[in-house]
């Protein structure tokens, strides 16, 4: 039996944007809140939600409409994704000690959907350790790994993520490509280009 967390991280502070992007409105809803619901709508697992800068302000926004998902408070945000990363696998492992995957997703990449969330847990192999998301060349989250890459992931520093952890073993992932994921919103510029287009 397999069990799969859901880890979206949201506990930056926007420095790039100038403002929350985690509450920036997308659909009628909050980019963090849509990040949510999709992985709620996954039914892969439950979901946590790692916070860090003005958790209190961002957490109170969100909504259990369509389910239930945890709360992850992360005070040394600052350090970077790694760091979030790290905290919040510790987390969900002392919560949920029957984990046995997880599957590590971001706040602002909107055209990423449910669907795609559940082809990388189907498209990873036997003999692999998960499987990431290509788009523009470059791989990256989400990404899904087995608990038998908890450990380079619980060794996460600063803000070396997923993406560098991937790129140095990619012999042990398999791949998904979804060009969607390239809509990585960190600049008003960004927001902007893509909320008109």
């Amino acid at each position: 039996m397999t069990y799969t967390a859901i880890i979206i991280l949201a506990a930056g502070n926007s420095s790039r944007m100038g403002q929350l992007k985690q509450l920036l409105p997308y659909k009628g809803k909050t980019l963090l809140q849509h990040a949510v619901d999709t992985a709620i709508d996954s039914e892969l697992g439950p979901v946590f939600v790692v916070l860090g800068h003005e958790a209190e302000h961002i957490g109170e926004q969100l909504k259990g409409e369509k389910g239930d998902f945890t709360i992850l408070h992360h005070p040394g945000w600052a350090e970077g994704m790694g760091s979030s990363i790290r905290v919040g696998l510790k987390w969900v492992l002392a919560l949920w000690p029957q984990c046995s995957q997880c599957l590590i997703t971001l706040a602002d990449q909107p055209l990423v959907n449910a669907r795609h969330l559940q082809d990388l847990v189907t498209a990873t192999e036997e003999d692999t350790s998960g499987a990431a998301t290509v788009y523009d060349n470059q791989v990256g989250v989400p990404a899904f790994f087995k608990s038998t890459f908890f450990n380079k992931l619980l060794e996460l520093q600063g803000d070396k993520g997923a993406k560098a952890l991937i790129e140095a073993h990619r012999t042990q992932f398999s791949f998904v490509t979804l060009p969607d994921a390239a809509v990585d919103l960190d600049t008003p510029e960004d927001w902007t280009r893509w909320a008109t287009d």
